[in-house]
């Protein structure tokens, strides 16, 4: 038995969930992840810190990652890492986060 992992994490970071969720698909995974960068990016604005210019091409991608456009991911599974910038930071050494939705093996019964 198998499902999916998603992840958020800095890179070269732990991720930041310690119990990150598990899904049935990818897409749900992918899913999951777009709402949260989603969530993400909102904050952003209502803080003032975002473009004004609508969402950012890394929840772009997710979200096509999550309508099943797994170009640049893994073809067969949709396993793969979306990289993006760090919603709302200006600094000038911003290392951005890492969307990943990895494929776990269960113990069968």
């Amino acid at each position: 038995m198998y499902q999916f992992l998603a992840t958020i994490s800095t890179p070269g970071y732990m991720p930041w969930n310690d119990e990150p969720p598990m899904f049935d698909t990818a897409r749900e995974a992918w899913d999951y992840l777009l709402d949260e960068r989603r969530e993400q990016e909102d904050d952003a604005i209502m803080a003032g810190l975002g473009t004004g210019e609508g969402y950012s091409a890394t929840l772009n991608r997710i979200e096509q990652a999550a309508d099943g456009n797994w170009d640049g991911l893994n073809l067969d599974t949709g396993e793969g890492v979306i990289y993006g910038d760090t919603p709302g930071y200006d600094g000038d050494h911003d290392l951005g986060l890492a969307y990943c939705v990895a494929l776990v093996t269960l113990p069968g019964c």
